[in-house]
C-alpha cells in the first residue's frame, strides 16, 4: 500500500537553474531519497506572460519521514539557503503545511 505526500520547495531567483544554482541542492535530495520519488522543476509549467521570479520544484513521494526528509532539505548545498521554502501535504491531509525550518 501507498503513503504518498506532496512536498513543494521555493527558492529565490539566487538559486538560479541556468548557473546551476538550485539543481546541485535538488539532485542531493534526490539522491538521498533513495527510491521514494524524485523531486522535480516545475516552474517551467507556470503560466503567465512572463518568467516566474522564483523557482519551485515538486514531487509526490511514496513512504517518506517528513522529519528526515525536512532535515535534508534545509541541509542540502543551497546557494542562498535563507531564501529556501518548503511544504508538504500528507495524501490524507487537505492543507500543505510548512517543514520545520521552513520560513512562512
Amino acid at each position: 500500500m501507498s503513503r504518498i505526500t506532496d512536498v513543494v520547495i521555493l527558492t529565490s531567483t539566487s538559486e538560479d537553474p541556468d548557473d546551476d544554482g538550485a539543481y546541485p541542492a535538488i539532485n542531493w535530495i534526490n539522491a538521498q531519497l533513495r527510491g521514494s520519488g524524485n523531486i522535480a522543476p516545475v516552474h517551467e509549467h507556470a503560466g503567465g506572460t512572463k518568467s516566474m521570479g522564483s523557482y519551485v520544484f515538486a514531487a509526490g513521494l511514496n513512504h517518506v519521514d517528513l522529519e528526515w526528509l525536512g532535515s535534508q532539505i534545509f541541509h542540502a548545498p543551497w546557494v542562498d539557503p535563507a531564501s529556501v521554502q518548503a511544504f508538504y501535504k500528507e495524501e490524507e491531509s487537505e492543507r500543505f503545511v510548512p517543514f520545520d525550518g521552513a520560513i512562512v
